[in-house]
C-alpha cells in the first residue's frame, strides 16, 4: 500500500511539473500584455547600483529577519558574477516583479497576482502548492517550503524584526517588495532616485560594470526600508 501511495504521489508531482513547463512555454511565446497586468497610475521598482555591491549578503539577512524567512530559504539571493579587471562583481537577485510575470500567468487559482502599483504578490491562503509559478519564473526567485518553519530565526533581532506572519507549509515563498511598509502608506512615501551619468567601464582601473540607477527608498518620516538600512 505504501509503494502504491508513493508511486501515485510521484506521478502527480511529475504531471504538475510537466503541465507547468507547458504553461510557462505558452506564456513566453505570448508576449503581449495580459488583461491582468497592473494598470495603476504609479508603478514601484527596485533598482540596485551594481557597482557598489560588495557581496556582503547583509540585504539577504535583513530580508530573512523582516519577513521571518526560514534560514534554509532566501528571498533575496546574491550571486558572484566574475570580475571586471580586478574587482569582483556581485548580482543581488530578489523577485523582479515583472511587468508581465510568467508566475502570475500560469497560476491556476490566481494565488499569484498583480497589485495596481505593479508589485507581484502571493495569496498564500489561496495557493494549492502546485509550484507552476516556481517552474515558470525565469529568475528562480521562488522557494518552496517543504516543512513548516517553527524554529527560531537566527537573523532576528540583529538584522531586524518580523513584520509579517510566517507562511504555511507547502507554498512557494517569494520577495514581497517589503510590502508591509508600502500598504496603506503609498501617498505619504517618497522614492529618491539619483540618475548618474552612464559609468565608464575601465578594465585597467578595475571599475565595475555599468551602474544601474541608485535608489534610496524612504518612508514619510525619512526611515529607509529594511534592505536599504542593511546595505553598507
Amino acid at each position: 500500500m505504501k509503494n502504491k501511495d508513493f508511486n501515485r504521489r510521484d506521478f502527480l508531482k511529475l504531471t504538475a511539473v510537466g503541465a507547468a513547463v507547458v504553461a510557462s512555454t505558452r506564456v513566453i511565446k505570448n508576449t503581449h500584455a495580459s488583461s491582468g497586468s497592473p494598470k495603476g497610475a504609479h508603478q514601484w521598482a527596485m533598482v540596485i547600483d551594481q557597482s557598489k555591491c560588495t557581496g556582503c549578503n547583509y540585504c539577504t539577512l535583513a530580508c530573512q529577519a523582516n519577513n521571518d524567512v526560514n534560514p534554509d530559504i532566501q528571498w533575496n539571493k546574491v550571486f558572484s558574477d566574475g570580475k571586471v579587471g580586478n574587482k569582483p562583481v556581485y548580482v543581488p537577485q530578489p523577485c523582479m516583479h515583472c511587468e508581465k510575470a510568467p508566475c502570475v500567468e500560469v497560476c491556476p487559482v490566481k494565488a499569484s497576482y498583480y497589485r495596481e502599483d505593479g508589485i507581484v504578490m502571493m495569496d498564500y491562503d489561496r495557493c494549492i502548492g502546485c509550484r507552476y509559478c516556481q517552474v515558470a519564473c525565469p529568475y528562480n526567485a521562488r522557494s518552496f517550503n517543504w516543512e513548516k518553519f517553527e524554529g527560531e530565526n537566527p537573523a532576528v533581532p540583529k538584522w531586524g524584526n518580523p513584520e509579517v506572519e510566517r507562511r504555511p507549509r507547502g507554498v512557494p515563498e517569494k520577495c514581497s517588495f517589503c510590502n508591509p511598509g508600502l500598504c496603506g502608506r503609498l501617498p505619504d512615501r517618497r522614492t529618491h532616485v539619483r540618475r548618474p551619468e552612464r559609468s565608464r567601464i575601465s578594465r585597467q582601473q578595475g571599475t565595475a560594470r555599468e551602474s544601474y540607477l541608485s535608489v534610496e527608498r524612504k518612508s514619510g518620516d525619512g526611515t529607509p526600508r529594511p534592505l536599504h538600512r542593511s546595505c553598507p
